[in-house]
């Protein structure tokens, strides 16, 4: 069974106070690597996705050590990232922006300093389907990550401003992302909202049709991107180590550029841990993942459209926590 926000949150809060916990990486271990001091900072990454190939091309390149760290990424599943985070075991990660205002409001100040990407999900219907639009699908099974996920979040959100409201429209069942897949492609559910890679194996098969890009109906509906995953971390941590936060937001931003400037060289280089299942998933990948990262840091134009995705949320019931401009921190 799917865990509430309010469950989900709780449980965080219940583990981190029963764990003995400084401020979390006041004094930063420096070890000696490639014969140099390095500092080492375990990273919040994700097994597979648009983080972990951020993080991949960091390390695959040594972008960490070129600012005198060395990372490590722990490859988690991605509803264990706000955990690590929360709990402390991890300094600094990547999260969904929904979720560290529903962190903070549970008394875990979190901080987004850096951006990473844009919302890079879909609502897909089997090819042969008779759906057209997302009102289509009304009183159809939808089957959805948890519904704690940005992923879930942005499409709720999105669909509510579209006129339809997925938890009344509906049948939305929650499963882990292969799940969701199995159940769409065995006739099950009628439509999946899942993240990329997914949408890219499954439309490259010919099999699928996508009837909703969220964050293209976002910009539809106000104009903006929609800024999804940056990098986050207790705000403490931030202010106790700038300089270092500052390092880790310069070495994304170069991993990013160096993404985007290379397509083809990147889905090559990740395509194994991306799952890419075919050379056209390849070639489809070469525009649809590397465009779902933002080519410019954190600034005001970014937070703006996350702080109104928040405001959104809220008015439609599906955040309950208000939304506050100190979320993000740009460190300049």
């Amino acid at each position: 069974m799917d865990m509430s926000r309010k469950e989900f949150l709780a449980a965080g809060a219940g583990a981190a106070a029963a764990l003995v916990f400084g401020v979390p990486g006041l004094e930063p271990e420096i070890v000696r690597a490639q014969g140099k001091e390095l500092v080492k900072l375990p990273f919040a990454s994700t097994h597979t996705g648009s983080i972990k190939m951020m993080s991949d091309t960091v390390k695959r390149h040594r972008l960490d050590e070129k600012r005198g760290m060395l990372w490590e990424p722990a490859n988690l599943q991605i509803n264990a990232l706000a955990d690590a985070l929360i709990l402390k075991s991890k300094p600094v990660g990547c999260l969904a922006n929904p979720v560290v205002a529903l962190a903070d409001a549970k008394g875990h100040p979190l901080r987004c300093f850096e951006a990473l990407t844009i919302n890079h999900s879909s609502l897909l219907v089997r090819k042969d389907s008779p759906y057209i639009k997302l009102a289509d699908l009304k009183g159809k099974k939808v089957a959805a990550v948890t519904r704690t996920s940005g992923t879930y979040q942005s499409f709720y959100t999105v669909a509510r401003m579209m006129g339809v409201d997925p938890e009344k429209d509906f049948q939305v069942i929650f499963a882990a992302p292969e799940a969701g897949r199995r159940f769409l492609e065995t006739g099950e559910v009628e439509a999946f909202n899942i993240y990329e890679p997914y949408p890219t194996n499954m439309l490259s098969g010919g099999t699928t049709r996508e009837i909703v890009r969220v964050r293209t109906e976002w910009k539809r509906l106000t104009g903006k991107d929609m800024f999804l995953l940056g990098v986050a971390a207790y705000e403490d941590w931030i202010v106790a180590n700038r300089d270092l936060a500052r390092r880790v937001a310069a070495t994304v931003r170069e991993a990013v550029t160096m993404i985007r400037a290379d397509p083809a060289r990147t889905i090559q280089e990740n395509r194994a841990t991306q799952g890419i299942e075919s050379d056209a998933a390849a070639r489809l990948a070469e525009t649809r993942l590397i465009e779902m990262y933002t080519p410019e840091p954190l600034n005001g134009a970014l937070i703006e459209s996350a702080y109104y995705e928040m405001e959104k949320g809220a008015e439609f019931g599906l955040l309950d926590v208000k939304p506050k401009k100190d979320l993000w921190m740009v460190l300049g």
